[in-house]
């Protein structure tokens, strides 16, 4: 299973326990006549359905990014209004507050969000709470603040200890650019001292085809991208996330033509593959062999020229450096070669 997938997976399932869970308190608050508290976990649920129904389509990544919000808001409205209900209403709720703003948020957002929240939070209990339980009520919520700080900053400090060490990117598994120079730099000397072929390919997304669709998520085309080239390489073949919504592909034993058909396969498995609902994402691709005296930048700098070259010319083409051909196939070619 891709790393990907992995993470997709943990989300969803983490998103599915807490369905399960505040649907289990909102049955709880209406069996026990707690009406306010069940209405409360009856919205979460909800919410958290809407997560778990659409978090993998890319259209709904603009609205689900609102719902996400919206359910921030609601949390922070109903345990901030508490105080002013007698006898509480959800304060419990806001033990909660700080690990799903460090779950939603980015963390340097989430980190104002929380600390805005805490102080409101501390003002409106000690102000305007009349319950018995106002010192416990804080310090648990103080305790709950204290392990999701010491969560985030243990996974923040994890991040920055592995990025060195870091090999693949996690969206889209492709090798890290800082690994591209040295290993494209052994690849030419085992050329050059085997005699045989390397190519480089330069693929991108073609930008003018994804700017005019606002709800677009462009990481779930990445991921796409990053999954197509993982299932269509050879074991040998490496490719490397460059920047933006580029990749370099780097192919040993590969002379010139057999990377162009290479990288028209992978031009039409993406038309295929980024165009469920007949939608017009496609790839430029451009092509770079390997000549005497060239090294590392040179052939990622031909590379990117030749992609640069297709893409001013249109969108959905293939382009090698040597000769400027450019190689573009209608739509019907196009899905009577995808086998």
């Amino acid at each position: 299973m891709l790393q990907t997938e992995i993470d997709q997976g943990l989300r969803r399932n983490i998103y599915l326990g807490a369905a399960v869970s505040t649907s289990l308190l909102a049955l709880t608050g209406l069996a026990t006549q707690h009406y306010g508290s069940a209405i409360i976990a009856f919205v979460f649920s909800a919410f958290v359905t809407v997560f778990i129904c659409f978090q993998n389509n890319p259209a709904y990544a603009k609205y689900l990014s609102v719902c996400s919000l919206l359910l921030i808001v609601f949390l922070a409205i109903v345990t901030l209004f508490s105080p002013f209900v007698a006898g509480g209403l959800a304060e419990h709720w806001s033990y909660i507050f700080p690990v799903i703003v460090f779950f939603i948020l980015p963390a340097k957002s989430a980190l104002i969000t929380v600390t805005a929240y805490t102080i409101a939070l501390t003002f409106l209990t000690a102000t305007y709470y009349s319950g018995p339980s106002k010192p416990q009520l804080l310090i648990n919520y103080f305790f709950c603040l204290l392990l999701s700080c010491a969560f985030v900053y243990l996974r923040e400090e994890r991040e920055k200890q592995l990025k060195p060490l870091r090999k693949t990117n996690n969206l889209t598994l492709a090798s890290v650019r800082e690994h591209l120079a040295a290993d494209l730099a052994r690849e030419i000397q085992r050329s050059e001292r085997e005699g045989s072929g390397l190519s480089v390919l330069a693929l991108a997304i073609d930008h003018s085809t994804i700017t005019l669709r606002e709800d677009m998520d462009i990481a779930h085309l990445l991921r796409l991208v990053g999954r197509i080239l993982h299932e269509n390489l050879r074991l040998f073949d490496t490719y490397y996330r460059y920047r933006g919504e580029q990749f370099l592909i780097v192919l040993p034993h590969t002379n010139t033509p057999d990377a162009i058909k290479k990288a028209e396969s992978l031009r039409l498995k993406c038309k295929k593959k980024l165009n469920p609902d007949r939608e017009n994402i496609t790839v430029s691709i451009g092509v770079a062999g390997l000549n005497v005296g060239d090294d590392s930048k040179s052939m990622q700098t031909r590379a990117l020229r030749a992609l640069k070259q297709a893409q001013s010319k249109g969108t959905n083409r293939t382009q090698s450096y040597l000769n400027a051909r450019t190689i573009e196939a209608p739509l019907a070619e196009d899905q009577a070669q995808i086998p």
